[in-house]
């Protein structure tokens, strides 16, 4: 399928099956690609390999930013599968210690839950803070500190510093601990 009839059914064409599908495709051509030109995995803590396969990612992550600057959407996404091509070749010459990260970081992003973390407004998912707005007592700020339910910019209040009068009950401010 091309992206012209992408264009021409005016929808998205992404399942989770297929995105699965497609990365798993690109990651085995990565291991083609490594097998046909001999590229082996380095030696345990191969620093200069790291920094080698560091200026392959820059120069990769250098042609989306040139993409995004002229505005090209097409290019920029094309781009992204250079970055992860040689990202994921950077993963293969570096087995199996890399292997060992591929796991913690599986278990990490796993462990994340919408009790534990939130999407900010710019789409990223951050950590829940515990503190509250003092403008809409809403929890949760982004990175930089803007409420996510009011977008205040106003003073964060960090939890224990508040009184029960702020909170509609008594009650309510023993189980938030004011």
């Amino acid at each position: 399928m091309s992206i012209e009839d992408i264009r021409a059914e005016g929808k998205a064409m992404s399942t989770n099956e297929e995105f699965i599908k497609h990365v798993t495709l690109l990651a085995e051509s990565v291991s083609d690609f490594h097998t046909r030109f001999e590229i082996v995995p380095s030696s345990v803590d191969n620093l200069e390999n790291m920094k080698f396969r560091n200026q392959l990612l820059t120069e990769e992550v250098g042609e989306v930013a040139k993409a995004l600057n002229h505005g090209d959407y097409e290019q920029a996404v094309a781009e992204s599968v250079d970055v992860a091509y040689v990202a994921l070749g950077t993963l293969l010459s570096h087995a199996p210690v890399a292997f060992v990260h591929i796991m913690e970081v599986l278990a990490k992003n796993a462990a994340k839950t919408r009790d534990t973390h939130m999407l900010d407004w710019g789409g990223k998912v951050v950590r829940l803070k515990t503190k509250v707005c003092s403008n809409c007592n809403g929890k949760g700020f982004n990175v930089t500190g803007y409420c996510l339910t009011c977008d205040s910019t106003g003073k964060v209040v960090p939890r224990r510093a508040q009184t029960k009068t702020e909170f509609e009950s008594e009650q309510e401010a023993y189980e938030r601990g004011g």
